[in-house]
């Protein structure tokens, strides 16, 4: 007995009277509910992209491609202006640092 509760063999100390294979169950239950959820949440919206897709696949694969590969540029041309920004800082500070 603890605090006047008779404590089953087997049973959770905060429920009373449940045993653990129970609440393994209602667990193991409530995560394949989950899941099974999941999956068919995942396979509807992966049905409802390729339904409602402006583009076809090659079309779609090409857009991206170019569109990666510009900002690829960008990101090669920005760190070009930094990196140049930067040396000409280095020189000026060099250059009025007493010697």
């Amino acid at each position: 007995m603890q605090g006047g509760i008779p404590v089953r063999f087997g049973a959770l100390p905060n429920r009373p009277g449940v045993c653990d294979n129970q609440v393994l169950e209602d667990s193991m239950r409530r995560f394949m509910a989950f899941l099974t959820g999941s999956l068919c949440g995942a396979l509807i919206g992966a049905v409802a992209a390729l339904l409602l897709a402006p583009y076809s696949g090659g079309e779609l694969r090409q857009r991206t491609r170019e569109r990666l590969d510009a900002f690829r540029d960008d990101v090669r041309e920005a760190y070009e202006a930094r990196r140049e920004q930067l040396e000409s800082e280095l020189e000026s500070l060099r250059r009025s640092r007493p010697a």
